[in-house]
């Protein structure tokens, strides 16, 4: 397991090499984009990175308990996320003829 802040990030896809697979959808957020006018019926998943991060803000939040643990997993899935949405093919779907 990761032990420092730069290795902490890469942590989800660490795991995921590793078979754990309950993470997967939290990588990405599929927003459609279409310059052609197309129709689709392809709406946005509730489980997706957008969603994962309110998830984690939740964890975060001081709540009365200090499970350590959690807290520090989803850090590491926060600090992973917020990377993965700075790049385009983890945040949307482009759609064309």
């Amino acid at each position: 397991m990761s032990t420092n802040f730069v290795e902490s990030a890469s942590w989800p896809d660490d795991i995921k090499k590793e078979g754990a697979e309950y993470f997967n959808n939290w990588h990405f957020t599929d927003k459609p984009i279409n310059w052609n006018g197309l129709g689709f019926d392809n709406p946005i998943l509730n489980d997706n990175s957008i969603n994962a991060l309110y998830s984690c803000r939740d964890v975060l939040k001081f709540n009365g308990t200090d499970d350590t643990s959690e807290k520090s997993m989803m850090m590491r899935l926060t600090v992973h996320i917020i990377g993965d949405l700075h790049q385009p093919l983890h945040s949307s779907s482009y759609f064309s003829a």
